[in-house]
């Protein structure tokens, strides 16, 4: 596991920085005006990319966790006396933008005003989601054997 630090955490760290320096403040700033929600997430769509990067690597991060990392992290979680385990942890920023389209869907339905915004971010997040998926993908054609171009 020595020197794999970026292959189990992935951009995780970018991800808090994100949410911790900017993003959560906007959201709290929305509690009272929960329409304005989506001008939050559209202010921030570039970030939003750190999703699917984080989603891309997902994979490479479980085969190694679950690889050489069993024994290690389990020990570790045993000492801080943590009810969770570090792949849940690791899982949270997938789940994340599942809940963010839910969420914005949810506010869609319950308000009876304009809400191209909250439209926009929706989409935005759900692009997000399907552009992780894509990457993978990508990444999964790179390392197979079969030449695609002589399959048509």
């Amino acid at each position: 596991l020595r020197g794999q630090r970026n292959v189990i955490f992935g951009n995780i760290e970018k991800i808090y920085e994100f949410h911790s320096q900017f993003f959560l403040q906007e959201l709290e700033r929305c509690e009272q005006t929960p329409l304005s929600i989506g001008q939050c997430f559209l202010r921030h769509e570039k970030k939003f990319y750190l999703y699917a990067l984080y989603n891309k690597n997902k994979p490479k991060s479980d085969s190694l966790m679950s690889e050489y990392g069993t024994v290690f992290f389990k020990t570790k979680q045993m000492e801080l006396g943590d009810k969770m385990d570090l792949a849940s942890y690791l899982l949270k920023p997938v789940q994340r933008m599942g809940k963010y389209a839910l969420l914005l869907q949810q506010l869609m339905k319950a308000s009876r005003q304009d809400v191209a915004d909250l439209r926009d971010a929706e989409k935005m997040v759900r692009f997000q989601l399907r552009h992780g998926n894509d990457l993978l993908a990508m990444d999964s054609l790179r390392d197979c054997d079969v030449n695609v171009k002589e399959q048509g």
